[in-house]
C-alpha cells in the first residue's frame, strides 16, 4: 500500500462512531476474544490533549469516563502526539511505529506508563487491540 498522509488518520477509533465500530469489531474478533478472555485491566490512550479511558474485561472493550467507578486508575497509559498515533495507524506503519514498545523505545513522541506485570501479561491483547484499531482507522479514512 502507498503512504497515506497523516491528515487521513484522525484517530477515529477514539471518537464517537469509531469507538463503537472498534468495540463491535473486537467483540466479534476470535483472536481478540481468545487473547483477552481472562483480561481485566484499564488502559488510558492519550493523543496530545485528547484522552480516552477503556477497560478490557473478559473479551470486551468498555469505554469509560474518568468519573465513573469502573474508571479506576488504568494500569497502562499510552501517550503520544497525534502525529505519532497517525503514523502508527497507517496500513504499513513507518519504521519504529509498528507497535507500542517500538514507538516507546525509538521515538521521542510516544511513551508507555504501565504496571510492568500488567503490560507484559497483556502485550498480546494490546497488539490485537491496535491491529483492529488500525483496520477501523483505515476503513474510516477510505470512506
Amino acid at each position: 500500500m502507498s503512504f497515506h498522509p497523516e491528515s487521513e488518520y484522525r484517530l477515529i477509533f477514539l471518537r464517537g462512531d469509531g469507538v463503537r465500530a472498534w468495540a463491535e469489531t473486537l467483540s466479534s474478533d476470535p483472536e481478540f476474544q481468545c487473547n483477552s478472555r481472562r483480561a481485566d485491566f484499564g488502559v488510558r490512550l492519550r493523543a496530545d490533549q485528547e484522552v480516552r479511558c477503556f477497560r478490557i474485561v473478559a473479551g470486551e472493550l468498555r469505554s469509560v469516563q474518568a468519573q465513573e467507578d469502573d474508571a479506576r486508575e488504568p494500569q497502562i497509559e499510552l501517550a503520544g502526539t497525534i502525529s505519532a498515533w497517525s503514523k502508527f495507524l497507517q496500513p504499513t506503519p513507518p519504521r519504529f511505529h509498528n507497535d507500542v514498545l517500538g514507538m516507546q523505545r525509538r521515538t521521542d513522541e510516544f511513551s508507555v506508563l504501565a504496571d510492568q506485570a500488567v503490560l507484559t501479561r497483556n502485550l498480546h491483547v494490546l497488539h490485537r487491540l491496535f491491529e483492529v484499531a488500525r483496520m477501523t482507522e483505515v476503513k474510516h479514512a477510505r470512506a
